[in-house]
């Protein structure tokens, strides 16, 4: 408890849910640690997706809002969370439809027609974003490989960070 506790989480916040489908990581047994992958943190007035090893800015309320977040789940960076590499702007999610197109697979590189943002697909539900183009050609063979998709396709997907 006091890990948690000194993490910054609340009691009250404790979602009781099915956790079948979740990956069990190693456990928090101290609160000197970075905050786990998923945690949303503010540090001087910007608040942070935490991926596995970068932080991603939300540029405004709107954006964080368009993710399904709540400003009262948000906790205090540490220093650990402060010590990871700043990533891209978050962009807001799209609200409404979001169709999972079928001829879309594991692997594939996509972005939309109005952001130069380039994701790939992981494991069926997630999207990777690539931080520069040198990092998008170390995987890929070329930008001829990007599908240009719909902002209701791209909605499908979640943010991951592997």
């Amino acid at each position: 408890m006091q890990a948690f506790s000194g993490l910054g989480y609340l009691l009250k916040n404790v979602l009781i849910t099915n956790t079948a489908d979740i990956t069990i990581g190693a456990p928090i047994t101290t609160s000197d640690v970075r905050h786990p992958r998923g945690a949303v943190v503010f540090s001087q007035g910007t608040v942070y997706f935490l991926g596995a090893q970068v932080r991603y800015p939300f540029p405004s309320a709107e954006v964080f809002f368009s993710w399904g977040h709540a400003f009262d789940k948000v906790v205090p960076a540490n220093s650990h969370d402060l010590a990871m590499t700043v990533g891209p702007v978050i962009q807001a999610k799209v609200l409404g439809i979001s169709i999972k197109n079928p001829n879309l697979q594991n692997g594939m590189f996509v972005k939309t027609a109005k952001s130069p943002t380039v994701y790939r697909i992981v494991d069926g539900r997630y999207i990777k974003p690539y931080y520069s183009a040198n990092a998008f050609l170390r995987d890929a063979y070329s930008f001829a490989v990007i599908k240009i998709i719909t902002s209701n396709e791209l909605a499908y997907y979640q943010l991951g960070d592997f």
